[in-house]
């Protein structure tokens, strides 16, 4: 956005003056992202003040204390109608789907057309018609809005065009391109041996390729899980128990724990990150690649398990390649090892490969992974985040 902001000082504090309250309110970072666009809305859009609110209120409309950042409305009759609504996030806040979801729920309350997130750098603008959303290109003007239908903004495409890479350019002449493409598209760090690289890109593809949705090998259960929906990609950001976050596309999975019946979501992703020293955003960090698994149990949404692969996966020649854990946990402070595999060895005893290793899939090394192996590879995964989760539970329980 480029509308400068201009910063006022009271009581040793910096202030934006907001034209639409007509006070001074605290400079913050989301702020200043809210101020820019209403900045943008009146001088480039031509949404006049009158039909802006800020910061609404969405108690008349069983909202509670919910508040929407930005509320656009048009005057009927002398009366006010809101037609499309914009979330602020703070700079470098990323975009994900629980944002985009949250924006959805406010247009759904106050029954508008439209509505937008953004974090300043980056806009998402959807239609809404019929309780469906589309995604458009442009933020619509007052007039464009006055029309009644947005039909004439461009659809924006979908941007899912991951397509799997075949096993045979995994493993002849070709295959330094497809870890020089994967390293550019961080799933493949240079700390990776080149011989686990294979393996490693064949499992994003099997997460994010755009021809394995939906899953053909859901419903499927094993580890005491079962995995009901493949619900596909959405863009996700994780905390865990040490203070970490992670934001990416995540393969959302709905599953049920076959003991209990209870459900629960589990997002499995892949990354890979290369070394740093004093970066101001990251400090100073080893390359890595890495799976993650966050759970869902209604209560909170983790990441459960951070599995590095250059530690956790090891070729096997010819055998192709296996994927384990060695128990490693934090919950607040380090948790012995053997009190998660003993803990293991009670909810799910399949998951154990010998005294020490748990095991989360093997790789045969003939063919992309898929059917019956690609299915108990996942249900490994899940299950053991889920497990480890919840023994999480009952430590912080004990702790208390």
């Amino acid at each position: 956005m480029k509308h400068p902001l201009k910063k006022y000082s009271r009581l040793g504090r910096e202030c934006y003056f907001d034209a639409i309250r007509g006070k001074l309110i605290l400079a913050t970072p989301e702020e200043g992202v809210r101020q820019r666009f209403v900045m943008e809305l009146v001088a480039s859009l031509g949404w006049p003040v009158e039909c802006i609110t800020v910061e609404e209120s969405l108690s008349h409309h069983g909202g509670g204390n919910l508040r929407a950042d930005i509320v656009l409305c048009e005057a009927t009759a002398g009366e006010s109608a809101p037609v499309g609504i914009v979330e602020c996030k703070a700079p470098g806040v990323p975009l994900t789907s629980d944002v985009e979801e949250q924006a959805l729920a406010y247009a759904l309350r106050l029954d508008c057309r439209f509505y937008a997130i953004t974090n300043g750098s980056q806009l998402r603008v959807y239609e809404l018609a019929d309780g469906a959303s589309r995604q458009i290109r442009d933020f619509p003007s007052r007039e464009e809005a006055l029309r009644g239908s947005l039909s004439h903004i461009e659809e924006v495409e979908d941007s899912w065009d991951y397509v799997r890479v075949p096993w045979k350019a995994l493993i002849g002449p070709r295959l330094q391109r497809q870890i020089d493409h994967a390293m550019s598209a961080g799933e493949f760090s240079s700390a990776c041996p080149p011989e686990l690289a294979p393996y490693v890109i064949d499992f994003a593809g099997l997460l994010f390729a755009k021809d394995t949705y939906p899953y053909d090998f859901v419903p499927c259960r094993g580890m005491g899980v079962e995995i009901l929906e493949d619900a596909g990609l959405l863009y996700r950001n994780f905390g865990n128990s040490a203070g970490g976050g992670w934001d990416a596309d995540y393969r959302v999975l709905l599953c049920r724990d076959l003991k209990t019946g209870d459900s629960f979501v589990a997002s499995v992703s892949l990354m890979s990150w290369e070394g740093c020293t004093d970066d101001p955003a990251f400090g100073n960090r080893n390359p890595k690649t890495i799976i993650l698994c966050a759970i869902g149990d209604g209560e909170k949404d983790q990441s459960s398990l951070q599995l590095r692969l250059e530690k956790h996966l090891v070729a096997e020649g010819r055998s192709g390649a296996l994927l384990t854990h060695d128990g490693a946990m934090t919950a607040g402070s380090t948790v012995k090892r053997e009190v998660v595999r003993n803990y293991i060895r009670e909810c799910a005893p399949e998951l154990l490969d010998g005294p020490s290793r748990i095991l989360l899939g093997r790789h045969d090394g003939k063919a992309c992974i898929a059917g019956r192996a690609a299915a108990d590879m996942l249900l490994r995964l899940v299950a053991y985040s889920y497990y480890r989760l919840k023994l999480r539970h009952k430590l912080h329980a004990e702790w208390a």
